[in-house]
């Protein structure tokens, strides 16, 4: 395990830590008077997490968070500890609207660092404390006083955070591959969503292993192409939708590529390699043949930038 996974896991326990401790705080469960079910909690939860995580991994950990921290803690808060379940609720659904600024201020940071992970994750960490003063000193005083509200104002709080949500994918990396003769590496494969095969970009997934989106996109090139060496530059940053996702999409052009080895697809891929001139290209996105936004945005700008 890299370091970079060991912070992923030390940034989940910190999560954790600062979930637990504000959804006890917002149910009006205030530490120094209940330290050992603070203390109980965070073992109890710790413990299982770490359950979870040998036997389910940390994919699907992170992508079942809801049901293994959320759904518990509301009903201990609400049957363990008495609290009414509107209150109880409330408060979890807060904590985790309030992990958000974490996210933010790492992903802030990180963009100093060429958005490296590891740099997101200290930072997340570090700001993890000060924001659990700022919400317990500021905003559990307030929260807490709901418990005198009536069912309508509280439903209101109940909905509002349940109206809120983010998609949270990992970055993804497409490339604009050309020869040394000019020609441009495409894929063609069939995508279910829309019910078709049509020709792509090579692209992917930035992994947790790879040391800079640059790495990924190199790798992935070559693992779905064959194709390598060059010279690479990034060419856009672009966003799925800044509305609902937080990831980007890191563009690259990678000039004079070669076939350098055979592919190298997982069992669940099946794609075919294809070298097209510009002016087929062209016409594929005049056509509307080249459905995927986060590809053709690149591709136009080339044309754009070529004058063609």
């Amino acid at each position: 395990m890299d370091a970079t996974n060991i912070l992923g896991l030390i940034n989940y326990a910190v999560v954790l830590f600062f979930g637990i401790t504000t959804s006890l705080y917002l149910a009006d469960i205030p530490f120094f008077r209940n330290k050992k079910i603070y203390l109980l909690t965070y073992l109890v939860f710790f413990i299982l997490q770490i359950i979870f995580y040998l036997f389910l991994g940390a994919n699907t950990l992170y992508r079942c968070y809801p049901f293994l921290i959320h759904l518990p803690l509301t009903l201990l808060i609400w049957l363990g500890l008495r609290k009414r379940f509107s209150i109880s609720l409330i408060a979890v659904l807060s904590a985790y609207l309030l992990c958000t600024p974490r996210k933010w201020f790492g992903t802030l940071i990180a963009s100093f660092f060429s958005d490296n992970t590891v740099v997101f994750n200290i930072a997340a960490i570090l700001i993890t404390i000060p924001l659990l003063f700022l919400v317990i000193r500021y905003m559990a005083p307030y929260i807490t006083k709901l418990k005198y509200e009536s069912k309508t104002i509280l439903i209101l709080f109940i909905a509002l955070p349940l109206s809120y949500y983010i998609l949270e994918y990992p970055n993804w990396v497409n490339t604009i591959a050309i020869t040394r003769d000019g020609q441009f590496v495409f894929i063609r494969q069939y995508r279910h969503g829309l019910r078709k095969t049509s020709y792509e970009l090579c692209a992917g997934v930035c992994e947790k292993e790879d040391a800079s989106p640059l790495v990924s996109a190199q790798r992935e090139l070559l693992e779905e192409t064959g194709y390598g060496n060059g010279t690479w530059r990034e060419f856009m940053q672009i966003s799925p939708n800044p509305g609902t996702h937080t990831n980007i999409t890191y563009c690259f052009l990678a000039t004079d590529v070669e076939k350098i080895s055979e592919q190298h697809l997982e069992d669940t891929e099946s794609l075919s390699v294809h070298l097209l001139t510009l002016t087929k290209v062209k016409e594929l996105l005049e056509k509307g043949e080249i459905k995927q936004a986060l590809m053709a945005a690149p591709l136009w700008k080339y044309i754009a930038e070529k004058g063609l």
